[in-house]
C-alpha cells in the first residue's frame, strides 16, 4: 500500500486517502473524509453514531470517527483488494451513517430520473437485476451500499460509483458493451461500467424486496413489515450498536417506509425470465404512485 496521499470521489464525497483505490474516479479539492493507516487497538465497545471499530480476520482493524476519518490497520498478510472491498462497503456504510445517511444493503438504478433500490438476502439477485436494467440503458446508482435519507417527507439516495459485482452466470446472461474491465475477486467479478450516475442525490421512488417464487408477483409490503425488513437489510445491525443508535435506526426505518412505497417482488430465478422481471420494474417505475 502506498504511503502517498491521493484524491478520489465516491458517495458524493471527496476522499483523501493513503490507500490507493483504482476502482474510484480521481478528484481534487477540499477533502470531506480522510483515509489513513494507523494503529487500531482492539476494543469490544458498542458502536455509536460518533465512533465505531471494525475488525476482520482477513483484513485487520478499522476505526471510523465522526463521519470524517477512517484509520486502517491492515494485517501484514492482508490482501489489498479485500481490504478495499471492506472499506468501500461495510466501513463506508458506517461512515455515511455518521454523516446522516441510512445505509441499505442494496443495489439500484435510475429510471426516468428516479431511483429504484433492490434489497434481499445474499443470492437474491440484487446485482443481477441492476445489471439487467443497466443493460437496458438505466444508469447504476449503487451496488452494495445504498445510502438514503428522508428530508421534508421526500427520500433520496446517494450514488456510489460505477461498479458491479457479478457471478460468471450473471455476466453471461446480461453482458453488454457498457461493461468495461472485469477482474475476478474472491467469488465474483468486479466490473467497471462505462455508464453510471455520478451527480448528486437522486429521488428514491421504490424499494423492492426480492425473493424467488414460481411466478412473477409484485405486491405492497404493509408498513410494520416494511420497517422490520428495512431494519434487517441495513448495515446498522443490533448486535454491533448501542441502544440509542438502534432507536435512531428504527426511527429512520419508519420514516423511510412512510416516504417510499415498499414492494415485495417475487420472481422465478431462471435467467431466461429475467427480461420479464425487468419489464415489470420499468412499468411499475413509470406508474403514478
Amino acid at each position: 500500500m502506498s504511503a502517498s496521499m491521493s484524491f478520489y470521489s465516491a458517495y458524493g464525497l471527496t476522499i483523501l486517502s493513503e490507500l490507493p483505490f483504482p476502482e474510484l474516479r480521481a478528484a481534487s479539492g477540499t477533502p470531506d473524509i480522510t483515509i489513513r493507516r494507523g494503529a487500531v487497538p482492539f476494543t469490544g465497545a458498542a458502536a455509536n453514531r460518533t465512533e465505531q471499530f471494525i475488525y476482520g480476520t482477513q483484513t485487520g482493524g478499522f476505526r471510523i470517527r465522526e463521519g470524517r476519518e477512517i484509520v486502517v490497520d491492515p494485517l501484514p498478510e492482508a490482501n489489498e483488494a479485500i481490504v478495499r472491498v471492506v472499506l468501500l462497503g461495510r466501513v463506508m456504510a458506517c461512515l455515511l451513517w455518521q454523516r446522516g445517511w441510512f445505509p441499505m444493503h442494496s443495489s439500484g438504478v435510475v429510471i426516468n430520473g428516479h431511483a429504484a433500490l433492490f434489497v434481499g438476502e445474499s443470492g437474491a439477485g440484487k446485482s443481477t437485476l441492476a445489471a439487467a436494467l443497466h443493460a437496458r440503458g438505466h444508469a447504476l446508482v449503487t451496488d452494495d451500499v445504498g445510502p438514503v435519507r428522508v428530508r421534508g417527507g421526500v427520500c433520496e439516495v446517494l450514488p456510489s460509483f460505477a461498479r458491479l459485482r457479478l457471478s460468471r452466470e450473471s455476466i453471461a446472461e446480461v453482458d453488454t458493451p457498457a461493461f468495461g474491465e472485469r477482474n475476478f475477486h474472491v467469488d465474483k467479478y468486479n466490473i467497471e461500467l462505462s455508464q453510471g450516475h455520478f451527480g448528486g442525490p437522486v429521488p428514491l421512488r421504490r424499494i423492492y424486496f426480492l425473493d424467488s417464487a414460481d411466478e412473477l408477483r409484485s405486491e405492497p409490503v404493509p408498513p410494520v413489515a416494511a420497517v422490520a425488513s428495512l431494519s434487517a437489510h441495513s448495515f446498522i445491525r443490533r448486535q454491533r450498536y448501542d441502544a440509542e443508535s438502534m432507536r435512531i435506526q428504527l426511527r429512520e426505518c419508519a420514516a423511510l417506509a412512510q416516504a417510499v412505497p415498499v414492494r415485495h417482488l417475487s420472481r422465478p430465478k431462471e435467467f431466461g425470465l429475467l427480461a420479464e422481471v425487468v419489464r415489470a420494474v420499468e412499468e411499475d417505475m413509470s406508474g403514478d404512485s
